[in-house]
Parts: C-alpha cells; sequence; structure tokens
C-alpha cells in the first residue's frame, strides 16, 4: 500500500481527490466521536441514574464529492461503491491521526447521485455514506514486533567490598525485547503468533499485569495464533479456545510503549512470539 497524498482518500480502487476526476467537496464523520453504547440503569422511585460502562459504537462517514464523468467514470466508480460490500477506506486528511495515511473498515450504506442539468452535461453529484462497525481509525501499515523471554540479570562481582557503597533493590529479571508502541490515541488489539516447540505459553503484559495462558504444547513448526480482537485461538489453523486458561485476560495495547513477555515451561531463551498490531485513534 501506497502512502496518499493530503485530503484524498481511496476505497475499493475509487481515488477521491488528488489527480483523480472524482473532487473532494466534504467529509464528515472523521472527527466526530462514534455512536455510544450505554448500561445505565433507572433508579426505582428517585430521580437519576446508575451509571454503568459505556461502549463504543459504529462510526458513520459521509462523503460529498462532484464526479467529472467521460462515460465511464461514473460506471467504474458506481462498481467500486458497491452497497454492502466492506472494504477498507484509507484515507489522509490533516489534523486525522497526524495527516499520515490510515484507514477504516467501513461498507457503503447509502449512495445517491443527482439526475439534474449539471449531471447531463458531465458532473455528477455524488453523495455516500459508509458505516463502519469498527468505530476506530487504523494506521495503514501494520507493525511487527517480538517478544522474547524475561532474562536473567547478568550476575556482579561483590567481592572485595570497596567503599563507599550502597544497596539497591532491583528486578531479577530483565528482557531485552523491544516495547510494542501504539502511536494512536486508543486502545489496539494485536495478534500474538508462536512456533514451536513449546510448552504452555504464557503472554504476560507487564504494564497492565494481565497474562494469556495456554494449557498445550507446541510442538516443533506448528503454530500458535491468538487474536485478542476476535478472541480467537488457532492452533495450527484449527480452533483450540478450550486450551486458554481460565484465569486468562485478553489485552489490548495501550497509547505508547508496552512491554509484554513471553514465559512457558520449557522455553528456552532465544524462543519469541511475534507480535502484529496498528496503531488506534478514535
Amino acid at each position: 500500500m501506497t502512502a496518499l497524498e493530503p485530503f484524498t482518500m481511496e476505497f475499493n480502487g475509487a481515488l477521491f481527490g488528488g489527480p483523480s476526476p472524482i473532487y473532494l467537496e466534504e467529509v464528515d464523520g472523521l472527527h466526530d466521536a462514534p455512536d455510544m453504547r450505554v448500561s445505565d440503569v433507572g433508579l426505582m422511585q428517585r430521580d437519576g441514574m446508575i451509571p454503568g460502562d459505556d461502549y463504543y459504537g459504529a462510526r458513520t462517514i459521509t462523503v460529498t464529492a462532484n464526479v467529472l464523468d467521460d462515460g465511464r467514470t461514473l460506471d467504474s466508480l458506481l462498481r467500486a461503491l458497491k452497497p454492502g460490500l466492506q472494504k477498507p477506506l484509507r484515507f489522509s486528511f490533516p489534523g486525522v491521526a497526524g495527516g499520515q495515511t490510515v484507514r477504516v473498515y467501513g461498507k457503503v450504506r447509502k449512495r445517491s447521485i443527482k439526475a439534474d442539468n449539471l449531471y447531463h452535461k458531465g458532473l455528477a453529484k455524488l453523495m455516500v455514506e459508509f458505516y463502519c462497525a469498527d468505530p476506530f481509525i487504523y494506521s495503514d501499515e501494520q507493525v511487527t514486533g517480538l517478544v522474547t523471554p524475561p532474562r536473567d540479570r547478568p550476575g556482579v562481582r561483590a567481592f572485595p567490598l570497596r567503599f563507599p557503597f550502597n544497596l539497591r533493590t532491583k528486578d531479577a529479571s530483565y528482557s531485552d525485547r523491544m516495547a510494542l508502541i501504539n502511536e494512536g490515541t486508543a486502545d489496539t488489539w494485536p495478534v500474538f503468533r508462536m512456533v514451536g516447540p513449546m510448552g504452555n505459553p504464557i503472554l504476560h503484559n507487564t504494564l497492565t499485569q494481565q497474562r494469556l495462558i495456554l494449557n498445550l504444547y507446541l510442538g516443533v513448526g506448528e503454530v500458535l495464533e491468538l487474536d485478542s480482537r476476535r478472541r480467537t485461538v488457532l492452533y495450527n489453523g484449527a480452533s483450540r479456545y478450550g486450551a486458554l486458561d481460565y484465569t486468562s485476560q485478553w489485552f489490548p495495547l495501550s497509547p505508547g510503549a508496552n512491554r509484554v513477555e513471553l514465559s512457558g515451561s520449557g522455553v528456552q531463551k532465544d524462543m519469541t512470539a511475534d507480535a502484529l498490531w496498528r496503531s488506534a485513534w478514535i
């Protein structure tokens, strides 16, 4: 995927703005907060509500554009904007996610073209509404990071004692793993992939102290994939959700730097797991 020019967008091969004959006029819904799903409960025989947890709902993006039709542009555009077709909607707008190329996952819900005098002369007025069940805006680039086991801290020579000296308490282990960095403003849900041999792997988010604990053994070359957004556990492509320990907690990557450790029985220090994610904005 190539980066887009500022104030352009692309959906299913159709380019809006830039050198395209489709001129963007207005885009609504990118800076807006998505709908909210609330769980407040009314107080019995009293004024007010008991506040509950709020969750984001869907996002709606409305695009208005002018289409210069040469007899082929409009036909190809209508094929790209087939209602009900979910595809990445990629865009680059100043002020949205730092102006970089980002994406949402949406489908065309509404589409209208006015058949007026300008339409007869080759200028079509287009309005299209994209429905995004996932309200988050994601980086167009998927990042891959490395998750490693914690490593023993190297020994320090203590004797002979030299003065002055002080006693410092530090963790007994450290990891040379790289930080998993979410550049956005919202939590994002990673995918973890591990290749055996590995026994009972555990992924530990040291920031939140949440863990994903698997009760199974990976043989040589066997692959385990955990999708934290879809809540799936795939063992060599087949579902093995039952291998997930009941004490496990799915965890996202928070905005900023995240630290995740890999451990388990029989895990060698050179064993690793891959983490795949996209930075997210809301």
